[in-house]
């Protein structure tokens, strides 16, 4: 079985991954500036996607897995405007 393949292939899923999950903040976004009403939108968890999606974008960084990197710190700035979204529109 070739394990650097398999290895390879994985890292190309996530990177795509990371960026999928990106993508899927943009809603929230909208929903938030559509109606400007934050108050059923946990802040706690927000921040907790801030700082698990950057922490991931400095280990993959330091992996050397950029692709991920760049997905990861995608998530985090979204998840850093949702979080000043919420606070601007309680």
């Amino acid at each position: 079985m070739n394990w650097q393949y398999i290895n390879k292939s994985i890292v190309e899923v996530l990177g795509w991954c990371f960026f999928i999950n990106a993508a899927m903040f943009l809603p929230q976004m909208y929903a938030l500036f559509h109606t400007k009403n934050s108050e059923s939108i946990s802040l706690l968890m927000w921040i907790f996607f801030v700082l698990v999606n950057g922490i991931m974008s400095l280990h993959c960084t330091i992996e050397k897995k950029y692709k991920m990197a760049i997905g990861a710190l995608f998530s985090a700035i979204f998840s850093l405007i949702i979080c000043g979204m919420i606070l601007a529109y309680r």
